[in-house]
């Protein structure tokens, strides 16, 4: 695995939605990476993720890392840059209603 290096944002999914969320600089989950809480420190970063992975509201949180070019946060890699852009092309209807699958 590629050694992870700053700047990185901390990513996750919403455990009832799945929608892929982010963690905001006002302490709480955004669903924009560019409303996402840049950290330049690995550290720092690693103990955020400890204190706001509560697996009762996200799952799979993770540091992911970004290019930052002014006020604009990309991801460096395309797997989260695919999450970021919002579901898949192809999005198949729940069959109990309650949400949808993307693919």
């Amino acid at each position: 695995m590629a050694r992870l290096e700053a700047p990185v944002v901390i990513s996750a999914n919403c455990l009832l939605t799945g929608a892929v969320m982010y963690w905001g600089p006002k302490s709480h989950w955004c669903t924009n990476l560019s409303e996402a809480e840049v950290y330049d420190d690995l550290g720092v970063a690693a103990d955020v993720v400890s204190a706001v992975a509560d697996p009762a509201v996200v799952i799979g949180v993770e540091l992911v890392p970004v290019k930052v070019s002014g006020n604009i946060i990309q991801a460096r890699h395309y797997r989260e840059a695919i999450r970021a852009s919002g579901p898949g092309s192809y999005v198949l209807p729940s069959k109990t209603g309650g949400a949808h699958v993307s693919v």
